[in-house]
């Protein structure tokens, strides 16, 4: 299980990833009136996908980091590649994560049950939502595409909005007192999503972990407001007792709406074997 607890963490923090990038003619930036412009192109692509049955989308990842201890310095790169078929009423979820040469991970989720493939032993293994105390779905939910582009209306007044080649881009660019805000409404709280990295540096060092810069971008089709691709840059650090430790997290988010959305297979639900997660 602590292989999966490491995946199921950066399932969490890379489906929570979304933005994308580019210049063009500036149509809304700062002020009142231009940030309603930008928020009232956000409402229309969230509209539009609250309507959908399903989505699919791809999250690749790179973190780049680099350590300072005792005189020694370090780098290490992170890649990572997430596919997550999304259904919704009820919500249920597929994820495949892929990192480098290992073997892929998959799991299942839905309201009540967490589904995982053990590829050791090519089966699959359940554990009940109230064993994970509700944390899977919680943490994942609100970085699905749908639920990201709901929270993110809420900041309101730091998004751009510039078209380019048909499509529009709404952008932002947080530092200071202003990454605060969206750390508690679209992280809720929580700075885990800008690791990545699952390395024992990273990990015994999260809770001290200062992000110094958030770049959010959206792309939509500006037609329908169909989101088309979401990107995050991320700069994080941690300093403390001669330790230093930055991190940057680049993640790339593809989106496509589906009329067919998946239903967790029958054969996975029958085989897959109760077990008690990790303590």
């Amino acid at each position: 299980m602590a292989r999966r607890g490491v995946f199921l963490l950066m399932i969490v923090l890379v489906a929570a990833s979304l933005t994308g990038c580019g210049t063009g003619k500036t149509e809304a930036k700062g002020g009142d009136d231009s940030a309603q412009r930008a928020v009232a192109v956000l409402d229309r692509a969230h509209a539009r996908l609250k309507q959908a049955e399903g989505l699919q989308y791809v999250t690749e990842g790179i973190q780049k980091t680099r350590i300072h201890h005792k005189n020694k310095q370090s780098r290490s790169e992170v890649r990572q590649q997430i596919r997550t078929e999304a259904g919704y009423g009820p919500d249920r979820f597929h994820i495949v994560a892929l990192a480098g040469d290992s073997p892929s991970e998959e799991i299942y989720l839905n309201q009540q049950t967490m589904y995982l493939k053990d590829p050791e032993m090519n089966r699959w293994e359940k554990i009940s939502a109230k064993g994970t105390d509700g944390m899977a779905l919680d943490l994942i939910n609100p970085h699905d595409p749908k639920r990201l582009l709901k929270q993110l209306r809420l900041l309101r007044e730091d998004w751009t909005l510039t078209k380019r080649q048909g499509d529009y881009l709404l952008e932002m660019e947080l530092t200071g007192e202003r990454i605060a805000p969206y750390i508690r409404e679209v992280w809720h709280g929580q700075k885990e999503p800008a690791v990545m990295d699952s390395s024992p540096d990273l990990v015994k060092w999260k809770h001290h972990l200062q992000v110094s810069r958030i770049q959010q971008t959206i792309r939509l089709d500006a037609e329908t407001f169909r989101p088309i691709r979401l990107e995050r840059k991320i700069h994080a650090e941690v300093k403390m007792d001669g330790f230093h430790l930055t991190t940057e997290l680049d993640l790339k988010t593809d989106v496509r709406e589906t009329d067919r959305p998946f239903q967790i297979p029958a054969q996975v639900k029958q085989s897959a074997k109760e077990i008690e997660p990790e303590k």
